[in-house]
């Protein structure tokens, strides 16, 4: 009788420690998924999807910047090579966009990018065997882009789902922080047409130097015309190429040819 009532206790014990085991292996799974099963690779996935963001929004901010804070052009803008890039001063007129436009215009490219190249549909799960459900993004906002300190926080929120077998996940939500610091070039940039609105025909040029020896850039000028100058905030970066930040400035300087 002790022998029967000491297995009926060891047997209550382990069931015990089985179902805390289940417990566990729930708790630990993927908070940004549901339904994970064996056989599917959520943290690879998740990886997968993160690295496209933190790549493209990497090649956003450069390639944003360089247009003066935006992907789509606005219509006042000087075209130059393979670019456009907006005017920030227009006959005496400041045109510099707000920190929440970048944003959009950050977000616009890295949605575009996923789309058209860095998910590749997914090809290299589905050569492992997942049927892959949700492999485009849908809408540009599913894609914020949001400027801090230091650089730029980007989340997508689309339910992508993976099947393999019996096994299958849905993840919808992902975050990749980019080091690149967009918002302070945008915000020295506005410092410069603050000061060019105190001298409204003139190229500033000597604020413009106290301004990049006070925040540690350098700046170049590129005469675009005889009215127009391109202006460039190049910023170091650890470890990887210069941010280059530019907008034109437009002049009236018609007097001074007639003169």
């Amino acid at each position: 009788m002790r022998k029967n009532a000491q297995l009926t206790i060891f047997m209550g014990i382990g069931l015990i420690i089985m179902l805390a085991l289940v417990l566990l292996s729930y708790s630990g799974s993927d908070p940004g998924s549901s339904g994970a099963s064996p056989g599917v690779d959520a943290a690879g996935i998740r990886g997968f999807v993160e690295s496209c963001i933190s790549r493209v929004g990497e090649w956003a901010v450069y390639d944003v910047a360089l247009q003066g804070g935006y992907y789509a052009a606005p219509e006042l803008s000087a075209p130059f090579f393979y670019m456009d890039i907006p005017y920030y001063w227009h006959n005496e007129t400041s045109f510099v966009p707000s920190g929440q436009e970048i944003e959009k215009q950050l977000a616009l490219y890295v949605f575009d990018a996923l789309n058209s190249s860095c998910l590749d549909d997914f090809v290299p799960f589905r050569e492992q065997g997942y049927t892959v459900t949700g492999a485009r993004l849908d809408n540009p906002s599913e894609i914020s882009a949001a400027i801090v300190r230091g650089g730029v926080d980007f989340s997508l929120a689309h339910p992508f789902r993976f099947s393999r077998g019996e096994s299958s996940i849905s993840v919808d939500s992902f975050h990749a922080v980019v080091p690149l610091d967009i918002g302070k070039a945008r915000d020295l940039g506005g410092m410069f047409i603050e000061e060019q609105r105190k001298h409204p025909n003139e190229v500033p040029l000597s604020a413009f130097a106290v301004l990049a020896n006070s925040n540690n850039f350098t700046f170049g000028i590129t005469y675009l015309s005889e009215d127009e100058i391109i202006y460039s905030l190049n910023f170091d970066v650890p470890h990887k190429e210069p941010l280059t930040y530019a907008f034109v400035g437009r002049y009236d300087w018609s007097d001074l040819r007639d003169g």
